[in-house]
């Protein structure tokens, strides 16, 4: 499980994956795995690339994104046309950092799982005090990959199979 161009040792990326997974922010990571901040937030933000890439979502959303629950996931889908199924819509004001108020749902969600997923990325909004627009996307990816892994010690186990494979 080693990460190309990266001087972190074996152990330094498994207590960084074991916080990523916890929920711990960068920062506090960094102290607690005793690496540099920057080196830590880098680390964050790979692997939230590579949990886009494997959600398969790609782009960042423009003004809006729509929310689908299908075999009891909930599903992101990126800029929807007017055609296809959302559960509930969500429309981003037009801003530099994104804030958990900078969020609006459109139409009311009707599965418990959207609300979930809806209370969940709210959270996550707070928790980091916002975030780049630009990384959206991938804070979106982390959202939805949280809500369908399961369990903390799963999600560890998928983000060690993926950081093998990659």
């Amino acid at each position: 499980m080693k990460l190309a161009r990266s001087r972190l040792s074996r152990t330094q990326i498994e207590q960084l994956l074991e916080h990523f997974v916890a929920g711990t922010p960068a920062r506090p990571a960094a102290a607690l795995a005793g690496v540099n901040r920057n080196t830590s937030n880098a680390f964050y933000r790979r692997l939230r690339e590579l949990i886009a890439r494997r959600m398969v979502l790609r782009a960042a959303p423009q003004a809006q994104f729509g929310l689908r629950e299908a075999n009891g996931a909930v599903r992101v889908i990126v800029d929807p046309v007017p055609e296809e199924r959302c559960e509930a819509l969500v429309r981003l004001r037009e801003r530099r950092v994104l804030r958990a108020t900078d969020l609006s749902l459109e139409a009311p969600a009707r599965s418990p799982r959207i609300d979930e997923f809806w209370r969940k990325l709210k959270q996550q909004l707070r928790r980091y005090n916002g975030m780049p627009r630009t990384q959206f996307h991938l804070f979106l990816a982390e959202c939805e990959w949280r809500l369908c892994c399961g369990t903390p010690r799963h999600c560890l186990h998928v983000l060690r199979h993926w950081l093998s494979r990659s």
